[in-house]
């Protein structure tokens, strides 16, 4: 047979039955000869023929099946060369020998892994071969039964992707693999399903790390064989989608949209009608498991850099849209997860995405709120321009006033991080961004009471991200001063209200460790000395955030500190004063066994668990006051820090460019910061008299910008101790010289604060010389008279109580002169135009003499505390008021200069009420009626800004003891006829926040300081301290300026004024603890039914307002929910004997002073905030007869000085018959109300009694 077969020239025959090294030889030498025959160019095709027999010899069983790789390996090649010219489709081919003839193919593709470096040659050489011919291609079409095809199909597809992954380093003929598998693909007109799986699980992302050479090869052969692989593909993903299909189980089950991500990035043709498929298949199935990763596949799509896939596909972006905003939770939080990649990557889309974060903050679940906060603090870090979208701000604001405390911190550090992260940028561009953000943090600081909780919170976020402690000190005090300048006036006032708090910390914390020094001493008992503790612990709380909470773990700590040596000796190390900011740090990380506790997870019995309990509450008040102590942010070496880098400011503009502040501002403000610290921390001023040679420069600076905050410094200096003491001859030397200056010859405000220097810091000599150069000139056509004024006003309010009396005198006599001359004589102003309204910084020269005339008075009565000079100031005051404005009836002033005096006059009566001992022992109660009025005055400015001052004087109860008396309060009920909703609105605010303030106030010194036993006690012993106590002076109020007997529609203003009142007092909002239930004002009403008033005791029709007023409120109390404050105590009434007297003589019971007239008009208010009838059998059931047995009520005798109790004996008449009769007087229904609220109050009172008792019992 063979010397049948032609070889080429200069071949030898071969056989398998040759040696191994010949045959290999033999081969070799046909291969290079059959190539070489191709490149001569030789006709071959006239003469292949004569090569079949070759072909038939070299695809015998022996060849195929040799041992030796090497020689199959040749021998595939030598085929592969002959199939290139024969005519392979001459050839009588069956399954059989094709199956054989493409297996051996495929298997030599198997060395391509394993092969070494001789055979890998030769198999190179066949990947040439075989695709330059397209040969497998063309015998695989040469097949004619399908599972043939199939078996081939796969099993090439499987071996050359399992060969690539083997080997190493595919590199060298990747590009010859990626042709052979395009070839067949391509070419070979079939697929299959298995196939196709293995070409697209080799795409999956776990390849691109395990297999990067597989990946690669899977790529290329997509993209050059997208036709093919077209329709395929897109079969195998379909069924992937069918969620009620025949499952297929394929190398991508489970995983095709993961498939479909890569094809989205490989060839993105392929998947043009698949997305219309995930559309109905997104819609179609919405508890669909494989619905949670189309969802994250689209989610990743839609947010890749650069990826236009949501303009393409629109309504598959709304489609995806409306499924994350469904009630599965996975679809919300998707989209939260992803934000941050939205919003750094497709700006197109962050409008969608901010609107789906802003329905998402107000999310039930608190890991989606908390993962909105989240998102946008990461989106921030990889991007700041998208601070572009304010909107992202406002959802940390809203979030940061979240009901849960974890998202609460977050938003406010991610708030801090966003302020450090723009600043630290050098982005002028953001810098509107940071000061948004620095002052929308401190004007939550000084929130109302119920939301004090923002104190330790926004404390953290200053020192950790503001104002970084981490700092170098120079880069820190660059960035306090930086924050400073950022910062609006109102919160400059929060962060000195901060520094307040933390000095107040600071006394309290001394206070505290102090007790601990020694055992009780023979003054102090033992429980006495717990006493002090316990409230010196509840005034520390008070600087806390969350005060009740604070005030429990503080008690707890004070008993801790008793016994824990260790713990007591750290604190009172960490609250040494000569600390610097590193020491803080410092000691925390060395007692860190001690600052922090780690509870073990195993069962406990009850008793462990409280005691665990204890230990971390105990660990939390720690911590919580340590930060408090560590948060000054400046020490001693900051200080000299700090005030070089003011000095810095005043004298070259640089330091304000670098730190992209105002220039115009930077110096002033710098100085004001500067005021901050000294206030805070005072004794730093006195280390070295270089500090004054500094402070005395700015004081000497041509710039009253300069001079202001300058002598604000040595205000504040005062509260240490005075300078003469430390630096007598600097203060009389230089200091003095110009606080005389500034006191007598420059503005007003400079003269102000220069004379509480003067009083604070000089000698009695020095002050007796300067006011007797005051008194040399007053005259009124003296240019420096408005700053004499000043002066001496605030002489008499600063004069120290060891001068002589002859100062005294001289401020009296001043203080006279300046009333004779401004006020006694109404001249006409120099105003040409009748200006209805002036600011402050733009009142005429003569209308502020007339007001600082009357301010210096008021200063001078409050020193002197005299009964003439405080009776004729009231005299003067009310009458400004009484005629309008002008003391004379001469009416030559101005709309807007009487309005200041108004104005004037009115805060001049509350700061003289203000002085307990004034509005006890010598104010009269008609003026305090008759300064009233200015609620409703004529001026919407004079009824604003009266408010305001009205509203600081009743919640600075924390500066003094209590503060204004509740009982002005009362005057707020005037504001219930406004007309302009705007101003009643502002006056509404005032109003809860002064019943929030007097809320804490009661909370204070009732749970603080522990001075009253219940509230009973307090009401009858510090009655101020209770907004409640207000409401008998606002019936006298309605009754003297709303109610008229003669106006039948006057009783329903005097109605809306008390509802106005009782509405906030009433309110669970302005407060739970204190409030007192409705009950209360029941008895009240009841109780000044048997009085009369003491202020005009002759005007009999004043009384009898008042008991129709109290008439009115019961009406009132009748629409009142039975309810509303049913928890609430129920305290015995009070009554003030300066407003009210009890006559035992007089029984309103039965008796109505209001006219059928007014009757009827209450009946129809009162029906119609009632909102319907009570049904017949209600009233059956709760319509018996209410009778109140003797009550104990408290009344105030001024002459004792003190309140008796005593026993009133009153009865209410019998109700009539509840009937269902719509003409039923609401009047009924009250009683029946107040029935039933006085049997649930017993009821309550006899559980809550049987209770304790059985507590006590066990």
């Amino acid at each position: 047979m063979t010397s049948e077969i032609l070889y080429p020239p200069d071949c030898l025959p071969v056989s398998a039955e040759q040696p191994l090294k010949e045959l290999i030889t033999g081969l070799k030498n046909l291969l290079l000869n059959l190539q070489s025959l191709e490149q001569e160019g030789t006709d071959l095709e006239d003469n292949c023929d004569e090569f079949i027999p070759l072909f038939r010899h070299l695809s015998s069983h022996d060849f195929l099946s040799h041992v030796d790789p090497l020689v199959k390996m040749t021998v595939a090649c030598c085929l592969g060369q002959l199939l290139r010219f024969l005519p392979y489709r001459s050839f009588l081919w069956n399954d059989k020998e094709l199956m054989v003839l493409l297996n051996f193919f495929v298997k030599q593709l198997e060395y391509f892994g394993t092969s070494d470096g001789n055979t890998f040659k030769y198999c190179v050489s066949l990947l040439k071969i075989l695709n330059k011919t397209e040969i497998l291609s063309k015998l695989f079409m040469c097949l004619e039964y399908t599972t043939n095809k199939e078996h081939i199909y796969d099993t090439f597809l499987l071996t050359v992707c399992e060969v690539v992954c083997t080997k190493i380093n595919i590199s060298m003929v990747e590009v010859h693999v990626v042709q052979l598998l395009q070839n067949f693909i391509s070419n070979s007109k079939y697929t299959s399903n298995t196939g196709i799986d293995i070409i697209l699980s080799s795409i999956l992302q776990e390849n691109v790390v395990k297999y990067p050479g597989l990946y690669r090869v899977a790529v290329k052969v997509i993209r050059k064989c997208s036709r093919a692989l077209d329709f395929p593909v897109k079969m195998l993903l379909f069924r992937g989608l069918q969620q009620d299909g025949i499952p297929m189980k394929t190398r991508i089950s489970g995983r095709e949209f993961e498939v479909m991500f890569e094809l989205h990035h490989i060839c993105p043709t392929l998947l043009v009608g698949v997305w219309n498929q995930l559309e109905d298949f997104m819609l179609g199935y919405t508890e669909s498991s494989n619905k949670k990763i189309a969802l994250t596949l689209l989610a990743n799509m839609f947010s890749e850099e650069n990826s236009n896939f949501a303009i393409t596909y629109r309504r598959l972006w709304n489609d995806f849209k409306n499924c994350v905003n469904e009630p599965s939770s996975f679809g919300r939080s998707l989209l939260v997860a992803r934000a941050p990649k939205f919003l750094v990557n497709q700006p197109d889309l962050c409008e969608d995405i901010i609107h789906i974060l802003q329905q998402r903050m107000y999310d039930s679940e608190t890991t989606i709120r908390f993962g909105v906060v989240k998102a946008i603090n990461k989106a921030t870090k990889t991007n700041l321009d998208i601070l572009q979208h304010s909107a992202l701000l406002d959802i940390l604001k809203h979030s940061s006033c979240d009901n849960n405390e974890i998202v609460r911190k977050e938003a406010l550090t991610t708030l801090g991080q966003i302020y450090r992260r723009i600043v630290d940028s050098n982005s002028p561009g953001l810098m509107m961004k940071a000061i948004w953000i620095a002052n929308t943090l401190m004007h939550l600081y000084r929130a109302p009471y119920d939301l004090n909780i923002y104190i330790p919170d926004i404390e953290k976020v200053i020192v950790k991200c503001l104002v970084p402690c981490d700092l170098p000190v120079d880069w820190r005090m660059k960035k306090l001063l930086q924050l400073w300048c950022l910062l609006d006036d109102e919160s400059r006032n929060n962060f000195h209200h901060k520094q307040v708090l933390k000095k107040r910390a600071y006394e309290c914390t001394h206070q505290l460790l102090s007790l601990y020094q020694g055992p009780p001493s023979d003054e102090l008992s033992s429980k006495q000395l717990e006493w002090h503790r316990e409230m010196v612990a509840g005034k520390l709380s008070l600087t806390m955030g969350n005060q009740k909470e604070a005030h429990h773990r503080l008690l707890l700590l004070t008993k801790e500190l008793a016994a824990n040596r260790k713990l007591l000796s750290f604190l009172q190390e960490y609250a040494n004063e000569n600390n610097f900011c590193e020491d803080y740090e410092r000691l925390w990380t060395e007692n860190q066994d001690i600052v922090s506790y780690t509870s073990e997870r195993k069962k406990r019995s009850l008793t462990s668990k409280r005691r665990v309990l204890k230990k971390e509450s105990i660990v939390l008040s720690v911590k919580s006051l340590c930060a408090k102590l560590a948060s000054f942010l400046v020490d001693e070496v900051a200080m000299k820090e700090l005030l070089t880098l003011v000095m810095d400011c005043v004298t070259r503009s640089d330091v304000a460019k670098d730190l992209h502040i105002a220039e115009s501002t930077a110096a002033k403000l710098g100085i004001e910061l500067l005021c901050e610290y000294f206030y805070l921390m005072p004794c730093l001023a006195f280390k070295n008299e270089s500090t004054m040679d500094q402070l005395l420069l700015l004081l000497t600076v041509d710039d009253c910008h300069y001079s202001l905050p300058a002598l604000k410094i040595f205000v504040t200096l005062s509260s240490y101790k005075p300078l003469g003491e430390v630096f007598p001859e600097f203060v009389s030397d230089h200091l003095v010289p110009l606080w005389f200056q500034f006191a007598t010859s420059s503005t007003p405000t400079q003269a102000k604060l220069a004379t509480c220097c003067l009083c604070s810091h000089a000698s009695e000599p020095v002050i007796s010389h300067i006011l007797t150069e005051l008194m040399k000139n007053l005259d009124l056509v003296d240019e420096h008279y408005l700053t004499k004024e000043v002066a001496v006003g605030h002489f008499a309010t600063h004069l120290p109580n060891y001068t002589d009396t002859r100062c005294i005198a001289y401020v009296t006599e001043m203080c006279h002169k300046f009333v004779q001359k401004s006020i006694f004589q109404d001249l006409e102003d120099e105003s040409s135009n009748d200006v209805q309204w002036y600011e402050k910084d733009c009142l005429p020269y003569e209308t502020k003499c007339k007001v600082q005339a009357l301010k210096a008075l008021t200063r001078l009565t409050v020193r002197l505390r005299e009964q003439t000079t405080t009776e004729k100031t009231l005299s003067i005051l009310s009458k400004i008021v009484e005629n309008g404005g002008a003391y004379s009836n001469i009416n030559n002033l101005s709309t807007a200069t009487k309005a200041w005096l108004r104005l004037t006059a009115g805060c001049a009566f509350l700061k003289i009420c203000d002085v307990p001992y004034l509005y006890a022992k010598q104010v009269q109660k008609t003026y305090f009626f008759k300064m009233a009025v200015l609620m409703k005055d004529e001026s919407e400015s004079v009824q604003r800004l009266f408010v305001k001052k009205l509203c600081e004087r009743l919640m600075q109860w924390e500066q003094q003891r209590y503060g204004l008396p509740s009982m002005f309060i009362s005057y707020f009920v005037l504001a219930g006829t406004e007309q302009d909703e705007e101003v009643k609105s502002f006056i509404s605010d005032a109003l809860n926040l002064c019943v929030q303030d007097k809320r804490q106030q009661v909370w204070s010194i009732m749970c603080v300081t522990r001075l009253f036993k219940n509230m009973s006690h307090l009401l009858t012993c510090c009655q101020q301290a209770l907004p409640e106590f207000c409401v008998q002076a606002a019936l006298q109020i309605v009754a003297r300026f709303v109610l008229d007997f003669t106006d039948d529609t006057s009783v329903q203003r005097a109605y809306v004024c008390l509802f106005f009142l009782l509405n906030s007092l009433l309110s669970s909002k302005n407060g739970n603890f204190g409030l007192l239930a409705t009950d209360f004002y029941i008895k009240l009403f009841e109780l000044m039914r048997s009085c009369r008033n003491t202020v005009n005791p002759e005007d009999e029709e004043l009384n009898k307002k008042i008991w129709a007023m109290c008439e009115v409120g019961e009406y009132l109390l009748s629409t009142v929910n039975s309810v509303v404050n049913n928890d609430a105590e129920v305290p015995v009434p009070v009554l003030d004997e300066t407003f009210h007297k009890m006559d035992p003589s007089i029984d309103n019971t039965a008796v109505k002073y209001l006219t059928v007239n007014m009757e009827n008009l209450l009946n129809e208010t009162v029906a119609s905030q009632l909102g319907g009838e009570f049904e017949e059998g209600e009233l059956e059931e709760e319509g018996e007869e209410c009778s109140s047995d003797d009550e104990e009520v408290a009344v105030f005798y001024p002459n004792k000085g003190q309140y008796e109790i005593q026993k009133q004996t009153r009865s209410r008449t019998e109700s009539p018959q509840a009937t269902s009769n719509a003409e039923e007087s609401p009047r009924t229904r009250m009683r029946l109300q107040i029935s039933r609220i006085q049997r649930s109050a017993r009821k309550r009172r006899r559980k809550s009694s049987s209770l304790r008792k059985n507590q006590e019992a066990e």
